[in-house]
């Protein structure tokens, strides 16, 4: 509570263990800081602002990062081949593989079923040509194609976050949000520009001297991207 009506600037909670689907346990923290509508928040302290701020949670831990999945596929086209890729782009992404018929990739992937070629695997370059709209005509040519594709990855996991203060037997202000984060992204998640200001002094429970602050997690993204 004093730290809330002093001039301290910011409070930082003890660490606390979240496990995330998708991503396993990791290590949190919830910052409070001293802010009010339209005050510039390095220069004020909780007396300042009468014990209102932001709060933020943030992700202490290292998030596992994505792996290269990149794989190479080298066929020999000759008249009357076709690599028999369906490939589709979107909004200038890159080419992805859609659909796969009879013809050389077919055929390799059953040779080297540890390098299959899959439905929503990227295709990154041909030959050396990485220019979107060369792509396609290079797989027409003949001779060697030496194809560089990337595995289709799962979306990383995104939570919908909401924030709330409560009092000993109720939330004292509703909880807010929520706002959609993916902490493999950005460690910190707080709410949006003004709707972050609370007044924390309306959470305090007297008997222990302390401000109750509520965070709750929600997966929203299980996708998979194609890219």
């Amino acid at each position: 509570l004093k730290r809330f009506t002093g001039r301290s600037a910011l409070a930082v909670s003890p660490t606390f263990l979240v496990d995330l689907p998708g991503l396993g346990k990791h290590t949190f923290k919830i910052i409070v800081q001293a802010a009010m509508r339209g005050g510039a928040r390095g220069s004020l302290n909780f007396q300042a602002t009468r014990g209102h701020g932001t709060i933020a949670l943030k992700c202490e831990s290292q998030m596992p990062s994505l792996k290269d999945d990149t794989y190479v596929v080298v066929v020999e086209k000759v008249e009357g081949t076709r690599l028999g890729l369906d490939l589709q782009s979107r909004m200038g992404e890159p080419w992805w593989v859609r659909g796969i018929d009879s013809g050389l990739i077919a055929t390799w992937n059953l040779e080297h079923p540890e390098e299959r070629v899959s439905l929503g695997d990227s295709l990154l370059e041909v030959n050396g040509v990485r220019d979107l709209a060369k792509v396609r005509t290079t797989c027409m040519q003949r001779g060697n194609v030496r194809l560089v594709m990337r595995r289709a990855r799962p979306a990383a996991p995104s939570f919908a976050v909401r924030f709330g203060v409560s009092a000993p037997a109720m939330l004292a202000q509703p909880m807010r949000g929520p706002v959609c984060h993916d902490f493999m992204a950005e460690s910190c998640c707080s709410l949006r520009s003004g709707d972050e200001i609370w007044d924390l002094l309306s959470g305090v429970d007297r008997r222990v001297k302390r401000v109750r602050v509520v965070c709750e997690l929600a997966q929203t993204s299980t996708s998979v991207s194609a890219p």
